[in-house]
């Protein structure tokens, strides 16, 4: 690949890892993980699939009352849930791992990304859950502008993007903790 498409593929990155944990102090934003009365689950003993169930469960009664839309999982924590077995140790989840797999669970689509902490999701209705306010989409700006920019061929890149993140309603997120 080339070099800007994987400056974006980090910036992307970068943003993604702020939407979903940033801390909220100077001029990182406040992730959906952070964001104060998310409801949250614990693993405990149960099996992750069971999790789960239970974590769609309470986005749909008691203070959301929200149907869940998505579930965002690190890759390796998908991973597990997706290779859960039965006593014959066939999948529970793609009896057919030869098939095309569709990235869903119980219908509600999966985003597997590298942002969210190992053993951790976030169950979610984003609509309801999850407002961004761009007040500048993302721009890239090119410069020649310095004085050995020719001589040592090299060229200024400035890339930005102005957002903010909030949560009308914190109660249609859930984290989930312990997936293992």
């Amino acid at each position: 690949s080339d070099w800007s498409s994987d400056v974006c593929s980090s910036d992307l990155d970068v943003e993604n890892t702020q939407v979903l944990s940033g801390d909220g102090t100077g001029q990182n934003l406040l992730g959906l993980l952070n964001v104060s009365g998310i409801l949250t689950r614990a693993k405990g003993a149960d099996t992750n699939l069971d999790a789960c169930e239970q974590a769609i469960a309470d986005l749909r009664v008691g203070a959301a009352f929200v149907e869940p839309d998505t579930i965002v999982i690190h890759p390796t924590s998908w991973s597990l849930i997706r290779r859960s077995k039965d006593s014959q140790l066939r999948y529970l989840l793609n009896a057919d791992p030869s098939s095309l797999e569709d990235n869903s669970l119980w219908g509600i689509r999966v985003l597997p990304t590298t942002a969210m902490p190992v053993g951790t999701a976030l169950f979610a209705n984003l609509e309801q859950g999850a407002q961004a306010f761009i007040r500048q989409g993302f721009t890239i700006e090119m410069s020649n502008q310095s004085g050995t920019s020719f001589v040592t061929n090299t060229t200024v890149v400035r890339a930005e993007e102005r957002l903010a993140l909030g949560s009308p309603r914190p109660a249609a997120l859930l984290k989930l903790t312990g997936i293992a």
